[in-house]
């Protein structure tokens, strides 16, 4: 009776057993994409010099003795192995991370076991770029950096494949079974070069060691576009190195130019300087009496590191006064001051494509004491970071442009193409001609002022010092006698390549050097002198006698209203590249008209209606429900720049459809699914 119904009644769900039995699914893990620089020089690598065993518990008759075994050849406790065989699954990992030739000495004990192959994210140049890229776990997940932040791009996604077993448990296709192909992760092609990389953080380290100070960072990057070229910090030595994370604190894997407050000190006046220029129309010879270098206002003293009597407006900046701003501003309002340092972005986070990044902090100007406005006019009462600061000024080097910036240029996904990445007008902060008056100062800053030692000859340089008295933003309290030094500057100073930032945490020189001009100025002139050494052709750009143009430097023309065709037209002649975003007319351009760039050098337009030149009004469109690359067709052709969050469909908008916009406004959208 019981043969009967084995046979007849049960036989249609014994055949599945015995089927599912001699059936193992495997899992195809996708290849982790790669990292490059913007030269294409890999900065990851995918090594498959490790192995992980693993097996079916059902299939060992004797998992003490397995266990034992594989305590002599592998470094793992026969306890542990043996709690993993009452894990109710039909596949567990016993080890991972071995060598090859723990494996062949494991195949010689006799055990039917599985070994697979593991990928180790390696990165080739150690601790260079170490923080930007950040590290990945054992199960290849994402921790920090861009390894996180791209993480949903760079894994890829998991196949699988249905493999018939033999008698002795071996896999063996059979293409009847299932099958879903792997999908491997998309490529990074990032806007940094790993050799000045290399030259931002070599030098850190040095000043690191010279001045004795806690933490350093720093920053290069094209103020034309916003691309980052170097971006790095120092919270002590030795420096951050993704393969071997687990031997840092938490500390030394953040970046600090995002992650940390700091107070700006005195390159915080360009504020003031942009409001004078443009509210009050002040003149650059403007006289103020900046006395012996100390005031008192409402009980409290403000100093200058000297004396320097009367002072044009000009100059104020060049030397830096703190009491010469501080009198040249009291026509402005505390509403006008906060006003403008949100439009500027201090309190805003840049958008930077890393976690952790932090914003500004400036109390609401109901909350303001009398001490507030002087105070935030030398810059100090407010928070902000250095790659914010660094924006803020790259508005001066470009013509008044806040930039988004960026890291990425390319994504190269393995299954839908390639994504290029466009330099991101935020808005316009300042106009074009005070952008201008301040290059000027700032230039003279380098050739007689607080910046003269970053002073190269037949090299136009632009830039301002600060240095500020550290805070402890916890406990909310000034720390006596500690320093942040800050410099700030580009290259050539009226058709700028690169903006250097240097920031130096409590130095104490040799010399007691504690100040942006004594600290940071030396770092950035050394800094600067290898990066010319790497491009001569940058002393070309230098050159502003009209009468001197060398064969490598040209002048950008104006392309706005121009069709594509008419910008090639234009362009070609010149031995400059467009790179285009959007369909239409040209509404805007990066370089601005004017500028000086090298042949062979990209302009980036955004095309779009000739109602919808800069400045001018439109209606903002139904971007809901649109794939990302259809709303960012469907954006820029109203003429607006675009911030993306997430993939998938849009189904969220800002400004939301209907509204009346403004040409080359920011528009936020987020994707789902």
């Amino acid at each position: 009776m019981n043969l009967i119904w084995l046979q007849i009644v049960d036989a249609a769900d014994l055949r599945k057993r015995a089927i599912e039995q001699y059936r193992e699914e495997v899992i195809l893990e996708p290849f982790r994409g790669t990292i490059y620089d913007r030269n294409c020089r890999s900065l990851t690598e995918n090594c498959s010099e490790y192995f992980s065993i693993s097996v079916n518990p059902y299939s060992v008759s004797d998992p003490e003795r397995l266990a034992n075994d594989l305590a002599r050849v592998i470094d793992i406790s026969s306890e542990k192995t043996i709690s993993k065989f009452y894990v109710n699954s039909e596949c567990v990992i016993l080890a991972r991370k071995i060598t090859n030739e723990q494996v062949e000495k494991i195949k010689k004990l006799g055990w039917h076991l599985t070994v697979k192959p593991e990928t180790h994210r390696r990165y080739p140049h150690k601790s260079v770029a170490g923080q930007l890229l950040g590290f990945v776990d054992i199960d290849d997940n994402g921790i920090s950096g861009l390894e996180k932040e791209f993480d949903h791009i760079l894994r890829g996604k998991e196949g699988s494949r249905t493999m018939q077993l033999d008698v002795n448990g071996n896999q063996h296709i059979d293409k009847s079974y299932p099958y879903e192909k792997q999908v491997d992760g998309g490529d990074l092609v990032l806007t940094i070069d790993i050799s000045i990389q290399s030259i931002l953080e070599e030098e850190l380290k040095s000043a690191l060691t010279y001045y004795k100070g806690k933490s350093a960072a720093g920053v290069i990057l094209n103020p034309m576009t916003g691309e980052i070229i170097a971006l790095a910090s120092l919270s002590g030595l030795p420096a951050f190195d993704p393969n071997c994370y687990n031997n840092f604190d938490i500390s030394h894997q953040k970046n600090l130019a995002i992650t940390d407050w700091i107070e700006p000190g005195s390159v915080m006046k360009i504020v003031p300087a942009v409001i004078l220029l443009e509210n009050y129309n002040f003149k650059t010879d403007t006289t103020v009496d900046c006395g012996n270098g100390f005031m008192m206002i409402h009980g409290k003293p403000m100093r200058d590191s000297h004396g320097h009597g009367v002072l044009t407006f000009w100059d104020v900046l060049v030397y830096s006064s703190n009491i010469g701003m501080i009198k040249l501003s009291k026509c402005i309002s505390n509403n006008e001051l906060y006003s403008k340092i949100r439009k500027l972005g201090f309190l805003d986070k840049t958008g930077i494509d890393l976690p952790g990044e932090v914003k500004g902090s400036l109390p609401e100007v109901k909350k303001w004491s009398r001490l507030t406005k002087p105070n935030v006019i030398i810059g100090k009462g407010i928070a902000t970071n250095l790659l914010n600061v660094c924006m803020v000024y790259s508005a001066v080097a470009n013509g008044g442009w806040l930039m988004k910036p960026t890291l990425i240029r390319e994504i190269h996904y393995s299954d839908k193409g390639i994504e290029t990445i466009y330099p991101q007008q935020v808005r316009r902060i300042m106009k074009e001609e005070t952008a201008e008056v301040l290059r000027g100062i700032l230039t003279d800053v380098v050739e007689r002022g607080t910046g003269r030692k970053t002073f190269i000859k037949n090299m136009s340089i632009a830039g301002k010092t600060g240095t500020s008295q550290l805070v402890d933003f916890e406990n909310k309290v000034y720390l006596k006698d500690d320093y942040l030094t800050l410099y700030v500057g580009f290259m050539p100073a009226n058709s700028s390549k690169y903006l250097i930032a240097v920031a130096v945490n409590d130095p104490h020189g040799p010399n007691n050097e504690h100040t942006g001009s004594n600290v940071s100025c030396p770092i950035f002139k050394k800094i600067t002198t290898r990066i010319l050494g790497l491009e001569p052709e940058l002393w070309a750009l230098a050159n502003t006698d009209e009468d001197i143009m060398t064969s490598n430097r040209v002048k950008v023309p104006d392309l706005t209203g121009m069709t594509m065709r008419e910008v090639d037209k234009e362009l070609k002649p010149l031995g400059l590249k467009a790179v285009k975003q959007g369909r239409g007319n040209v509404i805007d351009q990066v370089p601005s008209p004017e500028a000086y760039v090298m042949i062979g050098d990209e302009v980036y337009v955004n095309l779009g209606k000739r109602n919808q030149m800069q400045d001018s009004m439109s209606i903002m469109p139904v971007l809901t429900g649109l794939s990302v690359r259809d709303a960012l067709l469907k954006a820029t052709e109203h003429g607006l720049m675009v911030q993306i969050n997430g993939s998938g469909k849009v189904v969220k908008q800002k400004p939301l459809s209907g509204k009346r916009i403004t040409v080359g406004e920011m528009c936020l959208i987020q994707a789902a699914g």
